[in-house]
């Protein structure tokens, strides 16, 4: 895109010749919000176009040969590149370009600026004012935002602009307006006139534009009034008269006055009233108004005609039937009368319920209120009666019997007299006798003759009046003994132990008969009533119970046998042991289980171990083995549930190693190895284990931890021995013991032959960061490849010059510094061609026993044929020459070690002094010294070779 806007802009100031030539009418456009803008745009091309596109800040945002639907958008032709823009708003404020496409070429116009201003809002809060001629009005305006205003004018329709001001001044000649500045566009009008009605508009300017608000119509009129000719006064006359003719009229109103008179009936007119003989229907008021640009006045006056009362009602009607106890409806006296009437009511006592309104609350019905009542209305043209009829029902009240008896008990057999009886009502009752909801008698007597038990229950009589009826009863028993006993149950009952027992004794008695129980554990039944409860059963409730009943007249009973049902009980071992422990090989004694059950229980034993199910009461299992472990449960069960009482067997023997699980006898380890190992065993009891070291020092135990193997007799031993050295050497003895034996085994621990030195590793944990770097830097690297190697030989020669003397290839001696031996220097060994071995110290590696055995070894050797001194590794390094020594056991070394010091890497060097001594063969050595001297250390250049004479060169 860069690369483009560069090859555009230099299309246009000639340096590079182009074929499409891109060309704006405007670099500025300044709209307002929701307009509509067209950003005017013209392009050449010799060979024509592919595409036109448009660039926001030179993001692409409409081109010729995509489609788009969001309609911001729209023309840019390659014929007609212009683009327009639909309803800016102030984020299409920015910087545009036009541009061309042909193949691969775009050429773009130079920026249009596009500036989207704010839309100034111009409102007003009224666009009606009605105001009288002389007061002054305020025609409220607003215009947003305000900032940015440069003019503010007033136009009236018809007249142009009548008040206008700028930059806070009012410029105009018309004195009798006001306000209306930037800050306030309001217009002040201070003394109206009629010639000012008309219609407003407020307009404010910015940058030559107008904007203006809604018109606001203003309407000013004169004061004027409403009269009536001859007068105004009301008027009060009989029907038939003719009245004076009166004129609705205004003298003070203008041309456009409106006249004319609201009639009682609401009609509208503007003629002249009272032209017609006067009726009834005339009465009322009448209005005249004069009407003046939407401002009215009027004059009313009122119109009575007289006559007497006619058209009399009552409401309700003028019959009425009425419940006793319930309201009687309040009853209303109307009639036609002008002037008003008086009412006057007469009756059964009527003076207690009058109103002087015409109204007759008689209230709560009672027998008193029955009759008839007449209404009178009377002025002073006359007077008009009418009468109203009430009906008070009431009843059925006071229902009485004779005899006046109304309980009967009497034995089988008496003679019943009939029994009467009767109520008062209005209108006549209707009297019945039923019983059990069954009509029993229709004509008020009742007639029961010789009494049984058929006939024995409540008979009950029914007096009914209207929608009401009341009713009284009379009951009727006759008395006998017992005639019939029964139970709840059906036969013989069996219940569950621990069941609640509910038992119901009734009889057929009158009077009722008193019920009792007997049974075999009375002291357990308790009676409820006629229920016999036993709330929990138990075993001693077996038997027959007994229930009587009895009364004045005689006495029968009946009985029933409960059956008490129940699980095993007292469930027991013979002998009475649950545990057994018993040794491997050893009878185990027969083991019976009882229980008391009803009904009988089946007994049966389970093994858990193996599942094995032994039917029977006894247990037989004969030398314990120790597949007959475990829990043995005894299960009684029956219809009523299941009882169980475990027995276990524990089989005992000595600890025994598990033959698929050989225990190792001998390790051959490296100085700092750890020996882990595990094995299994089986015993009971659980056993306990100890390992113990018979070494050269003084004996130690070694802790072992132990897992126990749940659900089994195993225990898995494991012991685990760290960071090995020659104090470790030796015979160890693991014991593993219980109360039935012990176990032993033997193993020794031994420090291999010496190795070779460890390979290089110490550069494994910057792999990832040294592959970064060599895909970064792998071209730079390939370019100086030969200028490297180059440079290399020509140094190898310069030193070969300079050293070629020295029987070690030493480029340079440090004096003064002082470093520790390195990692694992004692305990390696010179390879078998001979030479000596120089540490390559790994600048990455922490100072820490975990990390250093990844230290770079390189090796000074004596190559077969040639008598040069080669040596691999890189240059400049740090070196130490160890001399082997041979390994002593840690037991007899009575030396501290020597103290640690770091170097600038961070790695731990023994102190080294390079010197020419000669040894039994003659062989040229480097003395080692402890770390409290100060010694030389060198830097080895293994760039280079070195040529010696064939004596120089020693092993």
């Amino acid at each position: 895109m860069c690369l483009a806007i560069w090859l555009s802009w230099l299309s246009l100031l000639g340096l590079v010749s182009a074929r499409i030539n891109v060309t704006v009418q405007k670099y500025t456009y300044e709209v307002f919000t929701g307009d509509d803008l067209t950003l005017q745009c013209s392009i050449v091309s010799d060979e024509g176009l592919d595409s036109v596109h448009w660039k926001k800040s030179w993001t692409v945002i409409y081109s010729s040969d995509s489609r788009r639907t969001d309609y911001k958008y729209s023309g840019s032709t390659t014929a007609y590149p212009s683009l327009t823009i639909h309803n800016v708003q102030i984020y299409d404020t920015n910087y545009y370009y036009c541009c061309g496409k042909k193949e691969r070429k775009e050429i773009c116009s130079r920026w249009i600026h596009l500036k989207v201003k704010q839309r100034p809002k111009v409102t007003v809060s009224r666009t009606s004012y009605i105001v009288k001629a002389g007061q002054p009005i305020t025609l409220t305006c607003e215009i947003q935002p305000a900032s940015t205003l440069e003019l503010v004018y007033w136009t009236k329709l018809g007249h142009g602009e009548i008040f206008w001001s700028s930059l806070g001044r009012r410029l105009t000649s018309l004195y009798w307006y006001d306000g209306s500045t930037l800050q306030n566009p309001s217009l002040i009008i201070k003394s109206t006139k009629v010639d000012d009605s008309g219609s407003y508009t407020c307009v404010g300017r910015i940058s030559d534009l107008d904007f203006q608000s809604s018109p606001v119509r203003l309407r000013v009129h004169k004061p004027f009034t409403a009269s009536v000719l001859p007068n105004d006064r009301d008027i009060a006359t009989l029907e038939g008269m003719r009245l004076e003719q009166r004129t609705c009229i205004s003298r003070d109103c203008g041309e456009n006055c409106d006249i004319q008179w609201t009639l009682p009936n609401g009609e509208k007119s503007k003629s002249d009233i009272f032209t017609e003989p006067i009726r009834q229907a005339d009465a009322g008021k009448y209005t005249c108004t004069v009407r003046s640009m939407d401002v009215e006045k009027s004059k009313s006056f009122y119109v009575s005609v007289n006559y007497g009362p006619k058209d009399i009602a009552l409401s309700p009607p003028t019959n009425m039937t009425v419940r006793e106890g319930r309201q009687i409806p309040v009853v209303t006296c109307q009639a036609q009368c002008s002037p008003s009437c008086s009412y006057v009511w007469r009756g059964p006592d009527v003076r207690k319920y009058s109103r002087p309104s015409g109204t007759l609350s008689l209230g709560t019905a009672t027998k008193s209120h029955a009759g008839v009542y007449v209404c009178m209305a009377k002025n002073d043209h006359g007077n008009l009666s009418i009468a109203l009829n009430v009906n008070v029902e009431y009843g059925p009240t006071l229902i009485s019997f004779t005899p006046i008896t109304q309980s009967y008990r009497q034995l089988e057999g008496y003679m019943m007299e009939p029994i009467r009886c009767s109520a008062d009502c209005n209108p006549t009752c209707h009297i019945s006798w039923s019983k059990d909801g069954h009509r029993f008698s229709s004509n008020g007597v009742l007639a029961l003759g010789s009494l049984d038990r058929s006939k024995d229950g409540t008979y009950i009589c029914t007096a009914r009046g209207g929608n009401m009826h009341i009713n009284k009863t009379i009951t009727v028993k006759t008395l006998y003994g017992p005639r019939a006993i029964s139970i709840s149950s059906s036969g013989n009952l069996s219940a569950e132990e621990g069941q609640r027992i509910s038992i119901g004794c009734q009889a057929d008695c009158s009077p009722p008969c008193n019920i009792t129980w007997a049974g075999p554990n009375t002291d357990l039944a308790f009676r409820y009533g006629r229920n016999l409860i036993i709330s929990k059963a138990g075993r001693e409730d077996n038997g027959e119970f007994v229930c009587t009943a009895s009364n004045q007249y005689g006495k029968k009973n009946t009985s029933l046998r409960i059956n008490i049902h129940y699980a095993g009980a007292d469930l027991r071992v013979i002998p009475d042991d649950i545990r057994y422990s018993i040794k491997e090989g050893t009878a185990i004694p027969d083991i019976r289980c009882e229980a008391t059950c009803n009904p009988a229980c089946e007994i049966s034993w389970h093994h858990d171990r193996t599942g094995h199910v032994i039917n029977g009461r006894t247990l037989s299992l004969g030398k314990m083995e120790r597949s007959k472990d475990g829990n043995y449960t005894c299960k009684a069960a029956n219809s009523q549930g299941t009882q169980t009482l475990n027995v276990s067997v524990v089989s005992l023997f000595p600890p025994e190693v598990l033959q698929d699980d050989p225990l190792n006898t001998s390790y051959v380890v490296n100085i700092g190895d750890v020996i882990r190992d595990s094995f299994s065993i089986d015993a009971c009891p659980t056993p306990h284990a100890f390992l113990l070291y018979e070494g050269t020092e003084d004996q130690k135990n070694i802790s072992i931890q132990e897992e126990q193997q749940r659900g089994s007799y195993r225990t898995i031993y494991s012991y685990a021995i760290s960071n090995i050295t020659y104090s470790d050497v030796g015979i160890y003895t693991l014991t593993v013991s219980n109360s039935q034996g012990t176990f032993l085994h033997k193993f020794s621990i031994k420090i291999a032959n010496y190795g070779s030195l460890p390979q290089e590793g110490g550069g494994a944990a910057s792999i990832p960061f040294l592959v970064w770097i060599i895909l970064v830097a792998v071209v730079v690297s390939l370019l100086l490849v030969v200028a490297i190697v180059i440079i290399s030989k020509h140094n190898k020669e310069r030193k070969h010059k300079e050293n070629g003397s020295n029987n070690f290839p030493f480029t340079g001696v440090h004096n003064n510094v002082l470093y520790n031996p390195a990692w694992g220097a004692q305990s390696l060994e010179p390879p078998q061609q001979g030479g000596n071995h120089v540490v390559i110290p790994n600048t990455n590696a922490v100072d820490d026993a975990s990390t250093r055995p990844n230290d770079v070894y390189a090796t000074v050797s004596k190559p077969g044929t040639t008598d040069e001194l080669t040596a691999t590794g890189p240059s400049d390094v740090y070196s130490v020459v160890v001399k082997h020594r041979k390994p002593e056991r840690r037991s007899q070394r009575t030396e501290q070690s020597p103290s640690r010091t770091t170097n600038k890497d961070g790695l731990i060097y023994l102190d080294v002094e390079f010197v020419s001594q000669t040894d039994t063969n003659g062989t040229d050595q480097v003395v080692i010294h402890g770390a409290e001297n100060k010694c030389e250390y060198g830097e080895i250049d293994f760039s280079r070779k070195a040529t010696v004479a064939d004596g120089d060169l020693k092993e």
